[in-house]
């Protein structure tokens, strides 16, 4: 269908110049869009998939909408264009070009006509893209790709950024210049792909990271398979997420792939607890890495996708006086899909120098100094250089400042990852061991469990995050047995932040670093000099630790459980509110107060003593007593005997800090 009388007007130019002037109103857009033009067609879905449905009954209706009674109202719908053509300058974020619909001027100005205080009832975004083969495409980044169902554009994007990284980018060298073990060399069209083994090999190739999904008969690396790999194998044998890869790898000219399925041996639990060590350097090292972010089985593949967008993208002139065109499309969502949810692929991300992202909508290329979006969004990452730089951790004495970067980027990264699944529980020291193993070229410490010894006190302050964060509520449990691992699933001590399965929250501030060095504001101390435990399979290499005793000297208090009118305690005087840190545990929390003591909160509400949290609420009725452990001014953990020794059962925050004053120091042993 062709534009209507209007939209045959438009042009990038005068959208980008000036706020234009578009329908009277809603209704008349809406008119427009029933008569199959394909611009109006395009801002109508958008506006009514976009703004609440109150507004838009209102504005259909020649009502005025809520709150803007006592002004003088503008219904007409107006047009404004965002567009910045090429390569944009430094800065933390850029969106992509586009068009905004609003009701009023997009920037209502003072003294201008058809604006609408206070501000617009809505506006909605439009994106702008450039065809590759459109003269457009040398001054627009944006593109239509994913939609576009055509597998030619990933190839493009992919080898028109990796050039360009390779070209200009620092910071996004390889980690070095060695391959994996073996490598899957790729071949030309029509022969087989075969595994070979990297000895003496230095060549570029890719990685991939993806979901395996839950098929048990794919073809695998096994010792049975191994020969047939070697030789060379039938491509429809494998996976359609494997063939995809080896299919994208040879149209980028790069002739080998790794893929973990294809290149340890499964089954075979010497090689992949070598090979599983080595993701910094099979990830680091690989020129790109696939991330087959849609996908959450590797039978489907990526490349091809389900996206078919409501509306198809319609085209505008540049200016008034030319035929070159760009396409304008409804906005594509920036979520990666079903791999941001596992559990191997958070690090494999990670490590990666560059990556091609095949995310639910768009396509995303990805290095150490940006991240860009098929739709023209660019992150500009932090160009100081970080723990996981290549070259960073090698060789040189690091600073104060080094370690406290790298400290806060790995407490983020383990709140990150346990966001997500792992289908076995018990890899979850494995899964972000490569992590761990470049941090600790840093921090020069122990590693315990998932915590730095040298940071031990810090590291044991994790909560679940859905009892300090506002708008989170998933809670935590024990991690579950799978068929990869049959109950009881034990897979840490305790007091680490891997003996639990859930999101959890640290609340980390460098500038306060230094008070966990004051000896007034730490309550604990190790036992053994420097060292929080007498054992010696503590490393990052260290891939199963289900138990470690931590051995501490320390100030404990028997407390008796108040588990109801919690809230009530707190509301019958306002002024309790004040010394409570986290709002949000209330409504997961406990009383606590000394054993012996009054027990009716309501009556007594002078012995409360602290608040506290169980770790997974659940595991509260188990318990009517437990015993604080006081960790640092004002919060510690709730612990519980356990033959002869003592477990992590929860946290508190602590209301009267006389509770533990006169306690004797003890050994305590925390399993």
């Amino acid at each position: 269908m062709s534009l209507c009388q209007i939209c045959s007007t438009l042009n990038i130019e005068q959208l980008d110049a000036t706020d234009v002037r578009f329908h009277p109103n809603l209704k008349a857009l809406q008119r427009s869009a029933e008569a199959k033009c394909p611009f109006c067609t395009l801002c109508y879905t958008r506006v009514m998939d976009d703004i609440h449905h109150s507004v838009t009954d209102a504005l259909l209706s020649d009502q005025i909408p809520s709150g803007y009674e006592e002004e003088t109202f503008v219904p007409s719908i107006w047009l404004h264009g965002e567009v910045r053509q090429g390569n944009r300058g430094v800065g933390d974020q850029l969106p992509g070009c586009a068009i905004w619909i609003s009701c009023g001027r997009m920037h209502p100005d003072v003294g201008l006509e058809d604006t609408n205080r206070p501000g617009m009832p809505f506006a909605s975004r439009l994106s702008i893209f450039a065809s590759r083969t459109t003269p457009a495409a040398r001054k627009y980044i944006e593109r239509y790709i994913t939609a576009d169902h055509d597998p030619d554009l990933y190839n493009d994007l992919a080898g028109w950024r990796l050039k360009k990284c390779k070209d200009s980018h620092k910071l996004c060298k390889p980690r070095s210049s060695e391959m994996p073990t073996r490598v899957i060399q790729v071949g030309n069209v029509g022969e087989k792909p075969r595994l070979i083994v990297t000895t003496g090999l230095r060549e570029p190739y890719i990685a991939l990271s993806y979901c395996w999904g839950p098929g048990k008969d794919t073809f695998t690396l096994t010792h049975k398979t191994k020969n047939e790999l070697l030789d060379g194998v039938t491509e429809e044998k494998l996976t359609q997420t494997h063939q995809e890869s080896i299919r994208f790898a040879r149209s980028l000219g790069i002739a080998y792939l790794w893929i973990d399925a294809l290149c340890i041996i499964q089954g075979d639990a010497d090689d992949w607890a070598f090979e599983s060590q080595r993701m910094a350097h099979v990830y680091g090292n690989a020129a790109l890495t696939i991330i087959a972010g849609r996908s959450d089985d590797a039978r489907n593949g990526f490349l091809t996708n389900g996206l078919d967008q409501k509306v198809p993208p319609c085209t505008l002139p540049l200016g008034p006086d030319t035929k070159d065109t760009v396409g304008v499309c409804l906005p594509r969502s920036a979520l990666i899909g079903p791999v941001s949810t596992r559990g191997w692929c958070f690090q494999e991300e990670k490590l990666s120098t560059r990556a091609i992202v095949f995310g639910q909508e768009q396509t995303i290329y990805q290095c150490r100094e940006e991240k860009r979006w098929e739709d023209g969004q660019v992150d500009f990452q932090d160009l100081k250089p970080t723990f996981l730089t290549p070259g960073f951790s090698t060789g040189v004495p690091h600073s104060a400042a080094d370690r406290e970067t790298t400290l806060s980027m790995w407490y983020g990264f383990v709140d990150l990852f346990t966001m997500r699944a792992l289908s076995n529980p018990h890899d979850v020291f494995a899964a972000i061991a490569s992590i761990a193993i470049l941090a600790k070229d840093v921090l020069k410490s122990r590693y315990l469990a998932g915590i730095w010894e040298d940071d031990l006190v810090r590291g044991l302050l994790w909560k679940p995050r859905n009892q300090v964060h506002a708008f989170f509520n998933t809670s935590v449990t024990r991690p579950k047995p799978t068929p990869f691992a049959p109950a009881p699933v034990t897979r840490a001590p305790s007091w680490s932040w891997a003996s639990v399965e859930g999101p959890l929250r640290r609340i980390y501030n460098p500038r306060k670093s230094q008070i966990f060095q004051d000896s007034n504001y730490v309550k604990i101390k190790p036992k053994l000099g420097t060292r929080w435990t007498a054992a010696e399979n503590c490393d990052v290499t260290v891939l199963h630790m289900p138990s470690c005793t931590l051995q501490i000297l320390g100030r404990m208090a028997k407390a008796t459980l108040i588990k109801t009118g919690v809230v009530e305690w707190f509301e019958a005087d306002k002024t309790r509110y004040r010394w409570l840190p986290y709002k949000k545990m209330l409504s997961h929390s406990v009383l606590l107060v000394p054993n012996g003591e009054e027990q009716d909160a309501a009556v007594s509400g002078d012995k409360i003593v602290a608040v506290g949290c169980f770790d997974v609420p659940e595991e509260a009725a188990q318990f009517e007593e437990v015993w604080g452990l006081s960790l640092i001014d004002k919060e510690g953990l709730m612990i519980v005997p356990y033959e002869g020794k003592w477990k992590r059962a929860g946290w508190f925050c602590l209301r009267d800090e006389s509770w533990f004053e006169k306690r004797p120091e003890v050994e305590i042993d925390l399993i």
